[in-house]
């Protein structure tokens, strides 16, 4: 079973090469386990996270210092909460929720209790597929730029032996 921390999380969203794994009979953790479209937000740590679970080939579960949050599919889609939670303004609304200074420590409850703008779900929907095709474009260059950059200082070092 694959398990998420804090550490999984990055711009792009979860790591899912690097999780890592228990084991432990699916049963015991089933209401533990993650579905399509679950909001992972980092409750614990330095920084405020949040990603959107995508479905994996094995079972995943969140570590103790995040929280999930199960957006009903018929009235909120999970990435046009991310998009909104980690908007100024969402992230705003998480920081007032803080306790503590230097560790970032938020109360699922409180979490809960947050009022977020939603838009009609095709307007979520359109939001949400901006996002994923400016993501897609980013990562790609990025990817791309890495590529150029490894080739570059690969060619480098032939030249300097």
């Amino acid at each position: 079973i694959g398990v998420i921390n804090i550490s999984n999380i990055n711009d792009s969203g979860i790591n899912y090469d690097s999780l890592d794994t228990i084991n432990e009979e699916e049963r015991k953790i089933s209401r533990y386990l993650l579905e399509e479209g679950d909001v992972v937000v980092a409750t614990k740590g330095t920084q405020i996270k949040v990603a959107v679970f995508e479905s994996q080939n094995r079972p995943c579960i969140v570590s103790s210092n995040l929280c999930v949050i199960r957006p009903n599919p018929r009235l909120l889609n999970g990435t046009y909460l991310k998009i909104f939670l980690e908007s100024e303004i969402g992230i705003k609304l998480l920081k007032t929720l803080q306790r503590g200074t230097t560790i970032v420590n938020i109360n699922y409850q409180d979490i809960c209790q947050l009022e977020v703008p939603t838009p009609s779900l095709d307007e979520q929907y359109e939001i949400a597929n901006e996002y994923k095709e400016g993501l897609m474009l980013y990562t790609e260059t990025v990817k791309a730029a890495e590529k150029a950059w490894n080739s570059i200082k690969f060619d480098l070092s032939k030249k300097l032996f």
